[in-house]
């Protein structure tokens, strides 16, 4: 049985709802996704502690937990994502804890703790020093721990350093547009990280997808509800992207 999110309808829209997300699973296409190509990771996490740094509204630590048996704790700094994560928390009895904290304040706080893995799920676009907060959070895994990022992909021409360039993104301010392979790379050597992998999650045909979607969501989202089994059946059409024509990325990263 598939956790249906941690959103608000989840909960509060009944039986409809309920049965919706049971079948058709996670409901965010690109939170939906991203979790297909964290699946392969994800699916060991039985008996692991996890960290979700930015959390959101809990989706995939509470996905994680209900389906895996992972314990965990989530951190955002917007109190109402973080209710929203602990509603369904409780409706399911999933075994994980939310923080309301930004992720430097957490990071300061918690210097002791250890993960067996740690996410970072479109965060790193959002934070001014994004190798500070990496090796920070390095300093939490386990001694064969990984970190998943997640970021949104840019081209090498657009950016030559990791210095931010602040721009207004609908609700949340991005501190950079994303992160190109080069910078990545980079990010990996400045923190003393090994680099494992760098997946493309979205190509051109995905990312319209999500854009068509979000424009259907904005408008009904009943109409939503029934168009998204659709779109996540045409995103997987989109294979094997080159990184040059990535929208996005998956990073997975570990202590050298």
């Amino acid at each position: 049985m598939v956790v249906y999110g941690a959103l608000d309808s989840v909960v509060q829209k009944g039986l409809f709802s309920r049965l919706y997300y049971r079948v058709f699973g996670v409901p965010h296409f690109g939170s939906h996704v991203r979790f297909r190509y964290l699946k392969p990771y994800v699916s060991t996490s039985k008996g692991e502690r996890v960290l979700d740094l930015g959390c959101g509204d809990g989706t995939l630590l509470n996905l994680m937990a209900y389906q895996y048996g992972c314990t965990g704790v989530g951190v955002d700094r917007l109190p109402e994502r973080v209710k929203k994560a602990e509603r369904v928390r409780d409706t399911f009895k999933i075994n994980v804890k939310y923080h309301i904290s930004d992720i430097y304040s957490y990071l300061n706080s918690m210097r002791f703790d250890k993960f067996d893995k740690i996410f970072l799920t479109e965060v790193l676009e959002h934070v001014i020093e994004p190798v500070a907060v990496i090796t920070a959070v390095a300093r939490l895994l386990e001694k064969d721990g990984q970190i998943f990022v997640t970021v949104p992909a840019i081209r090498e021409s657009s950016r030559n350093s990791l210095s931010p360039t602040a721009f207004s993104y609908g609700q949340d301010r991005h501190i950079r547009d994303g992160l190109s392979y080069l910078q990545i790379q980079e990010l990996a050597h400045k923190a003393n990280l090994k680099l494992l992998t760098t997946t493309v999650t979205f190509g051109p045909q995905k990312q319209k997808l999500w854009e068509i979607s979000d424009r259907i969501r904005r408008r009904s989202q009943l109409a939503y509800a029934f168009v998204l089994p659709c779109m996540r059946a045409l995103a997987k059409l989109e294979s094997w992207v080159p990184i040059d024509r990535a929208y996005g990325f998956l990073i997975v990263l570990n202590n050298k």
